[in-house]
């Protein structure tokens, strides 16, 4: 073997043994870790919920409309052999109720349902990528964070928070009811 053969089976040798090591070793990834959220109007201001949050996104279901003593509640729905109440996200918010939106998403924390007045996009976020908002831009105990893109500025909304106060009202009117 000539000198110049050597170096050529050496270096060989070396691309073999780090292609298979390649092969051992686990894949690198570099990606971001990503946040999805729905974009969402709510009355005329834009809002952003948390995908995670949300077990369904549905549009023109029919809510049978029941009497009741919260004033979120609009009713029931049907969802594959399941019956969930429905909440008006406007009312939760502290805009004037109007008819039925066409919107309507279920909470994946609890059934609930909870109608809003349109869907506007599917975001995604580098995690963490939610600014905090200044005091006078979030009065409201259910949003935390907003996310900014080119040309708005979208509260997120806290379904957690919600679906807390939800069963609160809805244990303190049926306690009402039983009194005497």
């Amino acid at each position: 073997m000539s000198r110049q053969e050597r170096p050529l089976e050496e270096k060989a040798a070396e691309l073999k043994r780090a292609f298979d090591r390649s092969f051992a070793e686990a894949p690198a990834t570099e990606r971001p870790s990503l946040e999805d959220f729905l974009a969402i109007r709510v009355g005329p201001d834009p809002y952003a919920v948390p995908l995670a949050a949300i077990s369904g996104l549905y549009a023109d279901r029919t809510v049978t409309r029941l009497p009741s003593p919260v004033t979120e509640l609009l009713g029931i729905a049907g969802f594959r052999g399941s019956i969930v109440a429905v909440y008006d996200l406007r009312v939760i918010l502290g805009y004037p109720s109007g008819e039925t939106p066409r919107w309507l998403m279920v909470a994946a924390e609890t059934p609930v349902g909870l109608v809003f007045d349109g869907f506007e996009a599917y975001l995604r976020f580098p995690l963490g990528a939610k600014a905090q908002a200044e005091p006078a831009e979030q009065s409201h105990p259910y949003l935390r964070g907003v996310l900014r893109t080119a040309d708005v500025v979208r509260p997120v909304v806290q379904l957690g928070p919600i679906l807390e106060a939800l069963k609160r009202r809805v244990q303190t009117a049926a306690q009402q009811e039983q009194r005497p």
